[in-house]
Order: C-alpha cells, then structure tokens, then sequence
C-alpha cells in the first residue's frame, strides 16, 4: 500500500489497479465560556483549506451544516487566531440568554 497526494487529494493505492481518496478530517472543538461545554463539528480538511486560506465565507463552505455548527467553526478559527480569545456561547446558554 502506498499514499502519494495529488490533485490537492491524498490518495492511497490499496492493490493493483485499485486507487482510493483518501479524505481527511479536522475536529474542530471550543468551549462554551457560559458552561464550560465542548462543542465539536467535523469537517474535511480541503473545506478547512478553503475557508482558512482562500477566505470563503463559512456558509458557502458549509451550506449543509446548521447555524450552531457553523458558529463552531467560526468561533473555532478565532481561537486558533489568537490563543486568548474565547467568546463562544453553545446555543443552550444563547437561548437562556435571550429569555432572560
């Protein structure tokens, strides 16, 4: 079995002949600062790729996946921008916020 990348892809040759894509995954995760809760969403790398360095807006990125989950990224990727910053709300402590 060999893995060579190409065409922005990480393949891996499984046989003869036989030739399969290898899809990547990234784990994003942040705490709620409300809660302390952990929020996670998986998503591709190559989707990451786009969002973080060809600045894609997240909803075009991700169209399929929810508000919540996309507020995970964003939050995500102001984490990773700067260590100290940490400002996000899980939707459970955004609701109670929003009665109160």
């Amino acid at each position: 079995m060999s893995r060579y990348f190409e065409g922005g892809r990480w393949h891996q040759s499984v046989g003869v002949g036989v030739d399969t894509t290898v899809e990547w995954t990234l784990n994003a995760h942040i705490n709620c600062v409300v809660c302390g809760g952990e929020e996670k969403v998986t998503v591709l790398c190559d989707d990451i790729k786009r969002y973080i360095y060809e600045n894609e807006l997240v909803q075009n990125v991700w169209p399929d996946l929810s508000t919540d989950e996309r507020e995970i990224l964003i939050s995500w990727r102001s984490k990773k921008d700067n260590p100290d910053w940490n400002y996000h709300v899980c939707p459970k402590c955004n609701q109670w916020a929003e009665e109160y």
